[in-house]
């Protein structure tokens, strides 16, 4: 749905055919401010979660880095609750960088050119043998996350079992967690 005063962009139009833009390699920067509700305060852990981020990335909240994480494709999460002002605006900042290497899934390479009247000091090129873009920056939701400081879900495990002529299927789940008391912690 279309807000007053918002323009929509379609992304993937626009990275494809703006060559600049769908090659570029390196670092991308994001910065939202956001608002904590003060009665988060003292009874909820703070997170922010990342759907998913290409390839390595750091964030910040009000400037301390909370975490790193490299792989992209995958979630992953942010402790966030000793740096977040409680009742109070706050600032994300993120960086994110999708430099491939031989590590990497999918792998890639750098390659250094030399300074000549072709290339500028410095300059180099990513090279990989696949044929889809090298998607870079955030590309799935972030979401901030409250949960009470004294619960925790330590492991969820879930199976299936599809019948025979896969017209039926039976889920099965586990789900770990513990509690913490004012003084015992039980798993």
């Amino acid at each position: 749905m279309k807000r007053m005063n918002e323009t929509i962009i379609t992304l993937s139009r626009l990275i494809v055919n703006i060559r600049e833009l769908r090659d570029y390699v390196g670092w991308v920067w994001y910065e939202r401010d956001f608002f904590v509700p003060k009665s988060w305060s003292g009874s909820h852990s703070v997170t922010i979660r990342f759907g998913s981020a290409h390839y390595t990335s750091e964030a910040w909240v009000n400037g301390h880095s909370v975490c790193t994480h490299s792989g992209g494709h995958l979630p992953f999460e942010c402790e966030a609750t000793d740096f977040v002002a409680y009742g109070a605006r706050n600032r994300l900042t993120v960086a994110v960088n999708n430099t491939l290497t031989p590590t990497t899934v999918p792998q890639g390479k750098t390659v250094w050119k030399a300074e000549s009247d072709r290339y500028p000091a410095g300059y180099s090129e990513m090279q990989y043998d696949f044929d889809f873009l090298n998607y870079a920056g955030i590309h799935r939701p972030v979401h901030l996350v409250a949960a009470p400081k004294d619960l925790r879900i330590l492991d969820i495990r879930v199976a299936s079992v599809v019948s025979d002529d896969h017209k039926t299927a039976i889920i099965y789940f586990d789900v770990d967690t513990y509690v913490v008391s004012r003084s015992i912690m039980t798993f």
